[in-house]
């Protein structure tokens, strides 16, 4: 059994998540404003690297270390073990191209 600050924890959670969807997906829609940001966006899960990513998606590191730095400085994305990932799952947001979605 739940104890209640763990319940009202989750309480909280699930009014915040739909308090700021429309606003997170809104951001998201600004800064990955193409198709090969938001794929680069979404394999910036902590498992491949800058060099990775920009290769599979053809991508100058340039662009791929440019679309970092906007990801963090908007929030969209933290850093763990010294290795940077992203917040936000985009196919929560229906955000994921359509040959890309699971």
């Amino acid at each position: 059994m739940e104890n209640e600050s763990v319940r009202l924890l989750r309480e909280i959670l699930k009014w915040t998540k739909v308090g700021y969807f429309d606003r997170v997906k809104s951001m998201l829609e600004r800064i990955l404003d193409s198709e090969k940001k938001r794929l680069a966006y979404q394999a910036m899960d902590g498992t491949e690297s800058i060099e990775v990513i920009k290769t599979r998606l053809q991508m100058g590191k340039s662009v791929v270390i440019d679309l970092y730095r906007k990801c963090e400085n908007a929030g969209l994305m933290e850093q763990v073990d010294g290795k940077r990932n992203r917040l936000f799952d985009l196919a929560d947001f229906d955000l994921l191209p359509p040959d890309t979605k699971q």
